[in-house]
């Protein structure tokens, strides 16, 4: 049984979300809308700064440092130059992937997704897999792409139980990141859940909600 998400708290949540962080995520938006291709370093420069350091996604501590200022970020564009072709590829391919979400385009986004953690693992220290990261660097040039991190996961645990996705098997089991995937399933059900029960949601009013669920919860026990 899902733990119940109070509509106020949603709906509250949703509105501080327009309110008062949309803009910044528009200009995180408009920065991919502006640089969507992956074949010149400035470009690709705006959007990993930009993206990786706006959300601290801490992918700096996870990249192969020379020791010298700024030297783990300038991996990560050259990264990104070097397999541009194959970065613009899987981008093109869920480019047509939008709202509603359906299981279908959730196996699409996580093959796109663990494409993405494979190449960046060439630069990460002892192969760690940056998912958070590039579920961040994916949501901003097509939305559809649920936001992941140790938040969102920890919250989405405590209101989808494992038993509520047991029904959910994804066949490309091989080839996605296993976190993310055990994440999406979980947030696909409660997408859906709310969905059913008349309220607007979006993917990205969802992330927002998770992450902010701590501060709400404690607020409510006090």
């Amino acid at each position: 049984m899902i733990i119940e998400v109070a509509d106020r708290d949603y709906n509250d949540s949703a509105k501080n979300y327009a309110e008062e962080w949309r803009s910044l995520d528009e200009a995180l938006y408009r920065v991919c809308r502006d640089f969507p291709a992956h074949d010149k370093k400035g470009g690709i420069n705006a959007k990993v700064y930009l993206i990786g350091r706006t959300y601290s996604t801490g992918i700096e501590r996870r990249i192969k440092s020379d020791g010298t200022p700024g030297s783990a970020m300038t991996k990560l564009a050259d990264c990104f130059a070097e397999h541009g072709v194959e970065l613009d590829s899987l981008i093109n391919d869920t480019s047509r992937l939008a709202e509603p979400l359906t299981l279908e385009g959730i196996v699409e986004l996580l093959i796109a997704h663990e494409k993405l953690v494979r190449i960046l693992m060439s630069i990460t220290v002892n192969g760690n897999r940056p998912r958070s990261f590039v579920s961040k660097y994916l949501h901003f040039h097509n939305p559809v792409f649920p936001i992941y991190d140790s938040v969102a996961r920890r919250e989405i645990g405590q209101i989808v139980p494992s038993h509520a996705i047991r029904s959910i098997d994804f066949k490309d089991d091989g080839l996605v990141d296993l976190e993310y995937a055990d994440y999406l399933k979980r947030f696909f059900t409660l997408y859906r859940h709310l969905q059913e029960r008349g309220l607007i949601v979006s993917v990205r009013s969802l992330d927002f909600y998770l992450i902010g669920r701590p501060s709400v919860r404690n607020h409510q026990q006090q």
